[in-house]
């Protein structure tokens, strides 16, 4: 060989052409065992993980020879030994599966490898590199290295792959030795090292390269090509994917060898036949467990009990709920008795905001909801708050990979990972997945279905009973049930730490009742008879106040002019963004106009039945058509009101009672179901509560579904607004004329005013506004 080519095989990183008749390793065979994987990892014990092109995580099944789900979903995985993993999550969020139940290990990484002593090495989110010694709590910032990949050498070095401008998928390459950065010439896609030390490359042009320490050369290895992936088994087999996701190895495939997926995947329901269901002699109304095998029930009365192994048992958990979920780490989410959402943070419930009428939690941890009109929720953790997703559903299951799972509103089962759902040939009333993924069902005669495993057929489970009226699903896809005369049967019982069960309890506030997002007034006294009311001016035939969520206040004259309050003015002005195509002299009859919370008017018109416009900015508008039969002389069936909630979520009314929602972020407009009665007026409270005043003139606050008086009590309205701060009023008849009253949630009562008002209105900052029709010239604003 020449001393030019010498010199750039040793200066050229990754030239294949040139370096090629140097490789040094013995070649076997490769065996291509299919996939759809963009990422693959190998533990010391041989078990294989990966994740898909889909961010599911996968796993090689040495027993069926296929590719098996794991129950989660991530950008990136770790293979442990003994079907142990950690996984980068969607969110870049870690996560540690420890055979049973995924674990957060809060903190958020790009990246992990783990060394052979146990010590926990990771590329956090900026890039960092940072480090967590064996039975150490706290990670120690090693260096800023802006690195993307990394992988720990048996010498305790660390190879990492740093994030660079140009290359998207992949960077350069660096050896961590000795608390020194050693950078590496050359660019890879990925990077790997065996049990033996030996560093493998997959270089940017997708070949696979073999780095010899002797003389610090790569050396290309006869491989597929177009490779994007690499890891290497414990005889130092590589493992590769290309950029189709095939998967290759060298590894020989030996089918009387453990494989990953045999230390999680679920028990066959279907093959426990009969299953030997064992009569735990308590009773319950309904039940859910935890990934980490704990069994919560709630009893007829509503009260929390927790299943005990030892003294084969339930014992009495602080609280109430309806509705309850279990969590990672048998944390527990449930709803209150008017649909508001509670979470146990340490030894508190914290309230949600939002309002639901199911709820429950995925074995990644993820939360969903579902509302009383079927629109499906998802928990936002950054907001503290349930958002409307993307599907409609009237009960909700969550698989562990986070897709959301429910029965449409004739119970028929379906599966929601996007807008489009897929239908199960079942029409059931519950439902149920567990930590490994099995879906369970109970029809509406009352018998257990298992869904099979090609997700085709639905196994019929034998019962301890003639039939269940509720399941949930632990560890391994073993059930427990509720039998019809309300027994509590299980399939086993699940193995657990109970040392801190009791202390847990003990400490936990029994208060789970939501706080209604309502500001109560602890007093209860008659009349508010200290309220003191600043007098605004406004122009002749202002009438009608409409607060809006950006803490706007909007008053009509007449029906086509509209004037807004001027903070630092204390004055209103005219309104003169209103749609540029309307013509000056054209009355367009403005029924109703609101502020959304980004600052953008909401307009109803009555020229256009089935109508609202928005503003996109200034003048401009954009028409929105609710899908109603339009009406050939707009007088019935005209919009009548709209609300608009916190999130931004629009809510119309009709002259006939009919409710529209467009949900925040969306273009299409659904009707929803009526609540009992047709709605006159409608708001949101600060949680996403809605109260309404019906066609009949009463009050009614929604809950699950229904429209009921608040506190039991039948009240009339003729006004109803509600604040940011989560206030309701109304305006009602007292004495021939209409007075406010607040809604004092804690003594079930309306809190009445003296003062005379016939429009009501709460601004941003919670101050009452009234207008009365005997004094034109002026609005109240409380001080």
């Amino acid at each position: 060989m020449s001393l030019i080519r010498i010199a750039l095989c040793l200066l050229s990183f990754f030239v294949s052409l040139l370096c090629e008749a140097n490789t040094f390793t013995v070649q076997k065979r490769w065996h291509n065992i299919g996939g759809s994987v963009r990422s693959l990892s190998v533990a010391s014990d041989g078990h294989v993980a990966a994740v898909d092109a889909n961010d599911r995580l996968k796993a090689w099944s040495v027993a069926n020879h296929s590719w098996k789900s794991l129950p989660y979903k991530g950008a990136r995985v770790l293979a442990l030994p003994d079907g142990h993993y950690y996984a980068v999550g969607q969110d870049q969020q870690l996560i540690y599966f420890n055979g049973r139940q995924h674990q957060p290990v809060g903190i958020r990484v790009l990246d992990v490898a783990v060394s052979g002593d146990g010590s926990v090495y990771a590329i956090r989110a900026d890039g960092a590199l940072i480090h967590k010694a064996v039975k150490k709590d706290k990670w120690e910032l090693l260096a800023m290295v802006g690195g993307r990949r990394i992988v720990v050498a048996p010498d305790n070095s660390l190879w990492l792959m740093l994030a660079n401008a140009g290359v998207p998928e992949g960077g350069t390459i660096a050896h961590w030795i000795g608390a020194k950065l050693e950078h590496i010439p050359g660019k890879a896609l990925d990077i790997a090292v065996g049990s033996d030390g030996a560093v493998f490359a997959v270089s940017s042009d997708g070949l696979l390269y073999k780095r010899l320490e002797a003389n610090s050369k790569w050396i290309k290895e006869k491989a597929p090509a177009n490779l994007v992936a690499i890891a290497i088994g414990p005889q130092g087999n590589p493992w590769v994917a290309n950029a189709a996701g095939v998967v290759f190895t060298q590894a020989v495939i030996d089918s009387g060898k453990a494989d990953y997926v045999g230390a999680i995947e679920a028990k066959k329901v279907s093959d426990l036949s009969p299953i030997t269901w064992m009569n735990t002699k308590a009773s319950a109304a309904s039940l859910t467990i935890a990934s980490d095998g704990s069994v919560f029930a709630l009893g007829s009365d509503n009260s929390i009990t927790r299943w005990s192994n030892k003294q084969k048992r339930f014992l009495s958990y602080p609280g109430q709920f309806a509705k309850m979920a279990a969590g990672v780490n048998g944390n527990i989410w449930g709803l209150d008795a008017s649909g508001k959402i509670l979470r146990r943070d340490g030894s508190v419930w914290t309230q949600v905001v939002g309002v639901a009428s199911d709820i429950a939690i995925g074995g990644d941890g993820q939360v969903y909801a579902n509302t009383s009109w079927g629109r499906l929720l998802k928990y936002d953790p950054a907001s503290d708050s349930m958002q409307f997703a993307h599907a409609f559903m009237h009960s909700v299951a969550v698989a562990p990979d986070g897709v959301p799972w429910g029965l449409a509103k004739d119970g028929v089962v379906m599966r929601c990972p996007t807008k489009t759902c897929q239908q199960f040939k079942l029409r059931a009333k519950s439902l149920s997945i567990g930590p490994d993924g099995s879906v369970f069902a109970i029809t509406f005669g009352g018998a257990l279905k298992r869904l099979q495993e090609k997700q085709t057929q639905w196994d019929n489970i034998p019962l301890p009973s003639k039939k269940v009226t509720a399941v949930a699903v632990g560890p391994n896809g073993l059930p427990w049930v509720v039998a019809g005369n309300g027994h509590v049967y299980a399939a086993s019982y699940f193995p657990r730490d109970e040392s801190a069960d009791q202390s847990e309890a003990a400490a936990t506030s029994s208060q789970t009742t939501g706080s209604q997002a309502i500001a109560a007034t602890k007093t209860g006294f008659s009349f508010l008879k200290n309220a003191a009311f600043q007098k605004i001016r406004i122009p002749a035939g202002a009438n009608r106040i409409s607060t809006g969520q950006d803490g706007s206040v909007v008053m009509f004259i007449g029906s086509t002019r509209l004037i807004s309050y001027d903070r630092k003015r204390n004055s209103f002005a005219e309104i003169t963004g209103l749609p540029s195509h309307w013509p000056s002299h054209q009355i367009k009859n403005i029924t109703d106009a609101k502020y959304a919370p980004d600052g953008k008017l909401w307009i109803l018109g009555a020229d256009k039945d089935g109508m609202v416009e928005y503003q996109v900015s200034g003048s401009t508008y954009k028409k929105i058509f609710l899908p109603i039969k339009r009406q050939t002389t707009p007088v019935n069936g005209l919009n009548r009101s709209l609300a608009i909630a916190p999130d931004g979520t629009v809510y119309v009314v009709t002259t006939k009672g009919y409710i529209y929602v467009r949900p925040v972020g969306e273009s299409a407009v659904s009707r929803i179901p009526q609540f009992g009665h047709p709605v006159k007026k409608l708001v949101v409270a600060r949680s996403g509560e809605l109260w309404m005043i019906g066609t009949d003139g009463f009050v009614y606050e929604i809950v699950n579904g229904k429209a009921l008086p608040p506190g039991g009590k039948w009240f009339k309205g003729t006004d109803i607004a509600a604040g940011r701060d989560g206030s309701v009023y109304i305006t009602t008849d007292l004495w021939g004329k209409n007075h406010p009253a607040k809604w004092n949630a804690a003594n079930k009562t309306w809190d009445k005013y003296k003062v005379v008002a016939d429009s009501i209105g709460i601004d941003g900052d919670g101050k009452l506004w009234l207008y009365e029709n005997a004094k034109p010239n002026q609005v109240l604003r409380e001080k």
